[in-house]
């Protein structure tokens, strides 16, 4: 029976500002926290990782980027998830000393 699930994105660099590597554990911590709050997730990373590139002002940045998926099947309400997803977001960007950490959330339909 198809129903309604609320599909994640969360863009992560590889690397600090400085150019070094992001710790392995690091991922490995928050991939724990995802599976123990939505039961699940999906890390997508390929040989020649993701480019995350923008312009603020007459500045670009270019990043390389890991994406963790998240298929939401809970009974929680939008606002419960916007309400952890916006907290998530905060740790992660003190965490990686990032101005931002996109996160996206759309509604799909599961059969």
């Amino acid at each position: 029976m198809p129903r309604r699930i609320r599909h994640i994105d969360i863009y992560l660099p590889l690397e600090h500002n400085d150019g070094a590597a992001v710790a392995e554990s690091f991922y490995v911590a928050l991939g724990d926290e995802i599976l123990e709050r939505f039961g699940g997730y999906t890390v997508n990373q390929r040989k020649f990782p993701l480019k995350g590139i923008w312009k603020t002002g007459e500045t670009k940045y270019e990043d390389r980027v890991i994406i963790f998926g998240v298929m939401d099947f809970s009974n929680r309400t939008d606002f419960e998830t916007l309400r952890y997803l916006q907290n998530l977001q905060t740790r992660l960007k003190k965490k990686l000393e990032q101005l931002e950490v996109l996160i996206t959330m759309h509604e799909l339909t599961a059969i």
